[in-house]
């Protein structure tokens, strides 16, 4: 970690709009390596790749595009939110510290309550019903998506090896699975 410290603290903005991020994140790949008992968090791991995925896209559209400068000002926002100034900060310690002084009084009634078997879960047989017809409504839009590429590929397939009978049966049934398709999404 010293070693990314030392290379990456003092750059310059020039110095960091010439760098590749891929190189960045070979150099953070590289000390997690060194170091496996440095965690990086998973939404961490999963910006990175996002950013990573878009550099390599951007620079394939536009080999002058700078993802850096493009992220700078969002980050400077970001930086500036109220949250990290040292009065947000305060004001979400003490908000932390009046839940977590409230939560063994909750933990201790929940448990009594729970204990005296007062605690009730309840799920109508109607929720249930809603949710199996949303199911419902799902798969059968996939099975009808799936049928209508079939269709579509076998008019396809036909029409290329000259069956124009069979290929026009075929768009005529893709037409129709796609036409049921959208009345079992319109539901």
């Amino acid at each position: 970690m010293d070693k990314l410290l030392l290379k990456y603290r003092d750059i310059s903005a020039t110095e960091l709009k010439a760098m590749d991020i891929d190189d960045i994140s070979n150099d953070v790949l590289e000390a997690l390596r060194l170091s496996p008992a440095f965690q990086i968090p998973n939404d961490f791991i999963l910006f990175g790749r996002v950013i990573g995925m878009l550099n390599g896209l951007a620079s394939r559209l536009d080999p002058e595009t700078n993802i850096v400068e493009i992220a700078a000002p969002f980050a400077k926002q970001f930086i500036k939110a109220d949250e990290f100034t040292p009065t947000g900060m305060l004001r979400q310690t003490v908000s932390t510290a009046r839940a977590l002084a409230k939560l063994p009084k909750l933990l201790t009634d929940f448990l009594v309550t729970t204990s005296r078997g007062e605690t009730r879960v309840e799920i109508t047989s109607q929720d249930i019903a809603v949710e199996l017809r949303k199911i419902t409504r799902m798969g059968k839009g996939f099975i009808f998506a799936i049928l209508s590429v079939g269709a579509g590929m076998a008019a396809v397939a036909f029409r290329i090896n000259g069956f124009d009978t069979e290929s026009a049966w075929s768009l005529a049934g893709c037409g129709a699975l796609l036409i049921l398709l959208l009345w079992v999404l319109r539901k």
